[in-house]
């Protein structure tokens, strides 16, 4: 099974490259995309869940409607027509999450808002290529994907080390590291978090490429 996988990706590297967005081109890791919400409200794992409802509901839906309304816009005015894209997603996701799902508007406070110009929701516009709603659909959710998992392995160690808990339960008495609980901590854990997924990136190519 191994070996099969190995073979796959030694054919389609090139190609998986530019679409894989999980693991070899992470959006985070490879491109530094999605770092501000993940240090600032990714403290823990409840913290991070809200974050991820808030991401999957805005990254997506943001992309097709911009990939609809940049059909009729010369390219000069793609990043605007991104912005208003995420804006106006922006008031539905708020509404689901304060209205709807009565989410404490302090457990991400501003970062929501400021969402809708993170480079991470809105950078698909600096391609010149038109994206089909189809597509727009696919790099979406995957692109989510691949913050997701970043954003749930960088809190989830910030909350065990930093607080000694998981999802508020009590792990250990005193917790191992709590400056990571903080913002400069949770860009330290990310930097090293970001550095051994790129180091493991380069040693899976280097296996490939042997082939």
């Amino acid at each position: 099974m191994i070996e099969k996988l190995k073979s796959y990706y030694a054919i389609h590297m090139e190609r998986l490259e530019h679409r894989d967005r999980i693991f070899i081109n992470n959006p985070v890791v490879m491109q530094g995309l999605g770092l501000v919400p993940i240090v600032a409200v990714g403290t823990n794992m409840k913290n991070a869940c809200v974050m991820a409802l808030a991401v999957l509901l805005l990254l997506t839906p943001t992309r097709v409607l911009a990939a609809l309304f940049s059909r009729s816009t010369q390219f000069r005015f793609k990043a605007v027509a991104y912005c208003i894209s995420a804006a106006t997603v922006y008031v539905l996701v708020s509404w689901l999450l304060l209205d709807v799902f009565k989410l404490p508007s302090q457990t991400i406070g501003l970062y929501l808002p400021l969402l809708v110009t993170e480079p991470l929701v809105i950078k698909r516009y600096a391609h010149t290529s038109q994206e089909s709603v189809t597509k727009a659909v696919t790099k979406g959710l995957i692109t989510t994907a691949g913050f997701l998992i970043v954003l749930f392995i960088s809190a989830a160690l910030r909350e065990i080390i930093g607080a000694g808990t998981f999802f508020g339960k009590t792990l250990f008495k005193t917790a191992p590291i709590p400056y990571l609980s903080m913002i400069g901590g949770g860009f330290i854990l990310v930097g090293i978090l970001i550095a051994l997924w790129r180091n493991l990136v380069h040693g899976f190519k280097r296996e490939v490429h042997k082939r």
